[in-house]
């Protein structure tokens, strides 16, 4: 993952806020306005541009915790 852009917090009359954009380790430029962030290739990002864990279905879940 490289950032191409910080973004911006900015007044609204200012123009509002500029998300963060980040290159994907596939290529894929992701701008980044939400709390999870899911690249075409299947890569999840939050809002500051960490990689996030894979998501695991909650009946998986529950199978493990389950004997």
């Amino acid at each position: 993952m490289k950032v191409i852009s910080r973004g911006q917090i900015r007044p609204q009359d200012e123009g509002g806020t500029i998300p963060m954009v980040i290159e994907c380790d596939c290529g894929h430029k992701l701008e980044l306005w939400a709390s999870t962030n899911t690249c075409p290739c299947a890569k999840d990002y939050n809002r500051t541009g960490q990689r996030l864990a894979p998501l695991i279905p909650w009946d998986k879940v529950a199978e493990e915790v389950t004997p």
